[in-house]
């Protein structure tokens, strides 16, 4: 499966007003300090290029589904149109989630952005996921930063590796309204139950 044909920039900012892009060249630039990973071999872990990118994964499709929202927005303006988000955790880490309540190193989900459809046949009425605008990847590795482990990456159309957005473009947002350790667990009922069993 191939990354979805997904818009550059000023629409993905309206969309999800978390994305950020931009340098952020001391929390990107590769280091002597070796992230988790690294190596397509443990397909559990993000892996990264040697400039430490994270690269793309072909198998979130495969992942758990944590839920659906609807004009779903972090930025202050309203989204510029219907839009639909979907969020996946892999596997292991959802497994791992469901029996200890915690988010492990190695933590992976995707959030992957449609443009809202209607008007096609046999359909009278209502809206449906159409095309893909928005695909990005947050990962918990605190081998990069233990003092903030969570890092957002946005993908650009045809991309298959993207650097971190800068820490104030989404990890400070995440640290001050996520419910759940930089997670939105408010907003995906798979999540949410477990949470409110513990």
């Amino acid at each position: 499966m191939q990354i979805p044909k997904i818009s550059h920039g000023a629409l993905a900012l309206a969309l999800l007003g978390c994305s950020g892009g931009g340098d952020d060249s001391d929390r990107n630039a590769a280091s002597s300090v070796a992230p988790l990973g690294g190596s397509p071999v443990d397909p559990t872990l993000p892996e990264y290029t040697l400039q430490g990118e994270l690269v793309w994964r072909e198998d979130w499709p495969e992942w758990v589904f944590l839920g659906t929202s609807l004009n779903l927005t972090y930025a202050e303006e309203p989204v510029p149109t219907d839009f639909f988000a979907n969020v996946f955790m892999e596997p292991s880490a959802f497994t791992h989630f469901k029996q200890t309540g915690e988010f492990r190193d190695g933590t992976m989900t995707a959030a992957v952005g449609y443009l809202a459809s209607a008007d096609v046949a046999p359909a009278e009425t209502g809206q449906f996921q159409g095309e893909a605008v928005v695909f990005e990847m947050s990962v918990k590795d605190s081998v990069l930063d233990a003092g903030a482990p969570w890092r957002y990456y946005s993908f650009t159309a045809d991309s298959l590796a993207a650097r971190a957005n800068p820490r104030e473009a989404c990890f400070d947002c995440h640290t001050e309204h996520a419910a759940t350790d930089h997670v939105f667990t408010q907003f995906y009922p798979v999540l949410r139950g477990l949470v409110g069993e513990r």
